[in-house]
């Protein structure tokens, strides 16, 4: 079973929908439950759980082998992206991706940081 993070937003809503397409096993992380009726309506599994609290992750992960790992441009991202990949049930024993995106308000200051780290 595959985990898809940021199932709700763009990227991760259309993976979700491929694999729901593909009849691949797969279930939706969402932080609100009132934003996963149309991903259940795919037929897609949805689990409710928050980067920022870790304790809700494992109950999301239990049961899956994969997590693509879709968090929203955060200062606080690489903890939060660590509490998903060390949640005890997580894909510890399986694979994981990470996809990054970089939004137009962010790409200034990361050309500034670059700018000035050279």
């Amino acid at each position: 079973m595959i985990l898809v993070t940021g199932a709700t937003g763009t990227t991760g809503g259309e993976l979700v929908r491929l694999l729901a397409e593909a009849g691949a096993p797969a279930r939706a992380l969402v932080r609100s439950p009132e934003k996963a009726a149309s991903i259940q309506q795919l037929g897609v599994e949805t689990a409710v759980g928050d980067f920022e609290q870790p304790d809700t992750l494992d109950a999301a992960m239990a049961g899956c082998d994969h997590l693509f790992l879709l968090s929203p441009p955060s200062p606080h991202q690489p903890e939060q992206e660590r509490n998903a990949i060390d949640a005890p049930s997580g894909s510890g024993s399986g694979m994981w991706s990470r996809c990054r995106c970089w939004g137009p308000a962010l790409m200034p200051r990361w050309r500034s940081a670059v700018g000035t780290a050279r």
